[in-house]
């Protein structure tokens, strides 16, 4: 049998925490394709950047909780380089959303209302990523 350096508590968390995080992703893509998107406004396309680097340093982190220990610092690092991201997205939430209102405002306020929503599930996603790198270094923090 195969024994996880850390508690079934801790698995069953983190399991959840990515469950959650792809939930997210499927939303997001699933209300692009209800709202019959095929352009995308620039910052919407950052935030799908933003959110693939997340995804990245998830695995990074994942990759690197059987020797929780010896990585414990690097672990920590791209903790912090998570959070940089997840500001990252607050930030290119509101101005994307800024200038969906200032764009649709009188013209078209239903394109308003549909980006705004994208938005949203964009920077949900973000947030959910982070709330994985957050409960890897709560592991890390319980087993040093």
């Amino acid at each position: 049998t195969f024994i996880t350096p850390f508690d079934r508590s801790d698995v069953a968390g983190l399991g959840t925490a990515l469950d959650d995080a792809i939930d997210q992703i499927q939303r997001c893509a699933k209300k692009m394709d209800l709202f019959d998107m095929r352009s995308f406004e620039p910052k919407m396309v950052e935030m799908g950047e933003v959110i693939v680097e997340a995804s990245e340093l998830v695995g990074r982190m994942v990759a690197m909780l059987p020797d929780m220990r010896a990585n414990n610092a690097r672990i920590s690092a791209l903790n912090v380089q998570m959070a940089k991201l997840e500001e990252k997205a607050d930030e290119l939430h509101d101005q994307g959303v800024k200038a969906l209102y200032l764009a649709h405002r009188t013209a078209d306020p239903m394109a308003y209302v549909v980006g705004g929503e994208i938005y949203d599930h964009l920077e949900k996603a973000v947030d959910r990523l982070e709330d994985i790198a957050n409960r890897i270094v709560d592991i890390v923090i319980e087993h040093m």
